[in-house]
């Protein structure tokens, strides 16, 4: 009996879908490209200010703290996830695409061709 999960090269397959594996890989690879980045606007947006005492407006300090921790990892997933989704739907498009073209042309979408076929 086979296993419901099987692997592959993109990713693991789960009963006839692709598991969320491939996001979360792109997703922590986001990460590691945007963490100096996000460092330095940490640094500026909340270290500045609390070195020169902001930190003791209270309320105000604390909305400014949890919107500027909370907003760039929301948009760094939302755009994994559509990046993920676009390149999965061209995939797919592209895969449709050529099964078509090799079938106008006679030949089956995985079958070996040579330069000569064409002139036979």
């Amino acid at each position: 009996m086979e296993s419901p999960i099987e692997s592959t090269s993109r990713g693991v397959e789960r009963e006839g879908g692709v598991m969320s594996l491939v996001v979360w890989t792109s997703i922590g690879q986001a990460f590691r490209r945007t963490a100096l980045p996000l460092a330095a606007y940490y640094a500026v947006t909340l270290g500045l200010p609390m070195a020169n005492g902001a930190a003791h407006s209270g309320a105000a300090f604390v909305e400014h703290a949890l919107f500027v921790l909370a907003v760039p990892p929301i948009i760094i997933v939302l755009a994994c996830a559509v990046h993920t989704i676009v390149r999965a739907a061209s995939s797919r498009i592209l895969g449709l695409r050529r099964r078509r073209i090799g079938q106008v042309r006679g030949h089956a979408v995985g079958e070996r061709r040579h330069l000569c076929d064409d002139i036979i």
